[in-house]
């Protein structure tokens, strides 16, 4: 992880986006958040900030290292939420790329497993806080420094 830059395979970066397009025309994609800055990790997180809701995920252990599933930042990847009636539309449509992770909760807090073992367990404001608060922000003298505690397990 941050060793190797992948490289842009522009034809199934393209292909990806023309196919995410599609679905957001069928109107079967809820929301969309790109896994750029932070990757898996921050995408969640940031998709709870706001709208009084949560998620559950359930990581694969697929060969890849829980730091590279959570924090990898490689391109063309997307974090969706599709609704239940929609999920067999959205699957069919994107094929092999898309993979079900878990589920919105109406519970404001973000719980990822992987194996047996819970590897975030948090509630939205705390996280919310820790990423307004956090480095970057602060380095730019951005954000509101809250008194949220920040002992929830990360």
């Amino acid at each position: 992880m941050g060793a190797n830059v992948p490289k842009v395979d522009f034809e199934k970066a393209k292909a990806l986006y023309t196919l995410v397009g599609q679905a957001n025309d069928q109107h079967l994609i809820q929301s969309c958040h790109d896994l750029s800055d932070g990757g898996l990790a921050v995408a969640l997180a940031e998709c709870t900030f706001g709208y009084d809701c949560g998620a559950t995920v359930e990581l694969p252990e697929n060969g890849l290292s829980l730091p590279v599933q959570l924090f990898s930042e490689s391109h063309s990847r997307f974090l969706t939420t599709v609704a239940p009636e929609d999920v067999v539309a959205f699957e069919q449509l994107l094929g092999s790329r898309a993979a079900r992770l878990g589920t919105v909760t109406k519970e404001p807090r973000l719980v990822v497993r992987h194996g047996s073992r819970e590897v975030i367990s948090a509630d939205s404001d705390v996280l919310r806080s820790i990423w307004t608060n956090g480095p970057v922000n602060q380095l730019l003298g951005v954000g509101d420094v809250a008194n949220v505690s920040h002992s929830t397990s990360l």
